[in-house]
């Protein structure tokens, strides 16, 4: 064998072990997470009356551990391995993928439900947006179709082909992979505007009265965090995409990234939104004379996720103003009385 073709080999080779430790890596990363938050999450959907929030988290969690144990199984190659073997755990896999896009775009709609009272039409251009990602990913894996390959390092591997010829599936893939990213990015860029504009105005009060409003901390913070991790993942995919060796190792961050933070930032405002918070910083408030910022309660399942935000503001006006009437009235009682 020639030096180039070992040349060609090796770094062929050297591709496929990079995209199986960036693979391994992303999975552990979702396991990890899993674990350090199982406590949480016990108390959060298991200990509390069921609600839409408390399901999209149990959801996003287990599709979340589930796709990363399956991803260590795809990613071991097997001497024995037979085409009856291989599909199922592929399109097992593929399903996980398909739900875990659409729990991102569900919790990103509902984000803005809440955030921006209750608006129907943001919630559903956001929706509409987030879900062109699972559209996508739907089309692909119907037209996927699966084979088995012998790599002379590696051993018998499953592989996925499209059923596409070449050039119509790099010019179909160039079309998706923008479209896909671009309203991924618009949909994020959108809910992280509105959560903005709503909130910050309660972050600036709260900075200049020295009081700590956890859930607007929250809400920016981890708001913020998602948007840039996502367009920094979204942004190296568009830029990487006509590199192949580079565009396949950003597959396991897209895939495994989205539900670890959903997961993450809904724990986090679930703590900064729990009853024991919300009446330990009312009393505090009430003391201070400072407002607060919470989800309104909300009469159906929706729990968190259909409150609206309010400001403490409003409710201590709107008792003051019943004081002062209250008392106006009895003035005018006991003015009558002695007349």
């Amino acid at each position: 064998m020639s030096a180039p073709s070992n040349q060609a080999l090796v770094q062929a080779y050297s591709r496929f072990a990079t995209g199986d430790y960036i693979t391994i890596a992303a999975s552990c990363l979702a396991i990890y997470e899993f674990l350090v938050t199982i406590g949480d999450e016990i108390k959060i959907v298991w200990k509390r009356p069921i609600t839409v929030r408390a399901v999209l988290l149990g959801s996003v969690r287990w599709c979340m551990l589930l796709a990363a144990i399956l991803n260590f199984q795809l990613t071991l190659s097997s001497p024995k391995c037979l085409l009856q073997d291989c599909a199922p755990p592929d399109i097992l896999y593929w399903v996980l993928v398909l739900v875990q896009f659409l729990q991102a775009a569900l919790f990103s709609a509902l984000r803005v439900f809440a955030i921006w009272n209750r608006s129907y039409v943001w919630s559903l251009v956001v929706f509409v947006l987030s879900i062109v990602s699972f559209v996508t990913n739907l089309n692909d894996a119907a037209m996927t179709k699966y084979e088995l390959v012998m790599y002379p390092l590696t051993g018998i591997s499953c592989i996925e082909e499209s059923q596409l010829s070449a050039r119509a599936y790099d010019i179909r893939a160039f079309r998706v992979v923008y479209i896909t990213r671009g309203s991924l990015i618009l949909a994020d860029a959108i809910v992280l505007v509105l959560t903005w504009i709503k909130t910050f105005g309660h972050w600036m009060n709260a900075r200049r009265l020295n009081m700590r409003v956890s859930l607007a901390t929250c809400l920016l913070r981890d708001g913020t965090i998602y948007f840039i991790v996502l367009l920094a993942i979204n942004m190296t995919q568009l830029l990487t995409f006509n590199f192949s060796a580079e565009a396949s190792l950003v597959g396991p961050l897209v895939t495994t990234l989205p539900p670890l933070l959903i997961s993450r930032f809904m724990i986090n405002l679930r703590a900064a939104g729990s009853p024991m918070s919300d009446h330990s910083v009312h009393i505090s408030d009430q003391q201070q004379g400072q407002p607060t910022l919470q989800f309104g309660r909300s009469g159906d399942r929706l729990g968190n996720c259909g409150g609206t935000l309010q400001n403490g503001w409003n409710d201590e006006l709107c008792e003051e103003e019943s004081d002062a009437a209250g008392v106006e009235e009895e003035g005018r009682r006991e003015t009558t009385a002695e007349a």
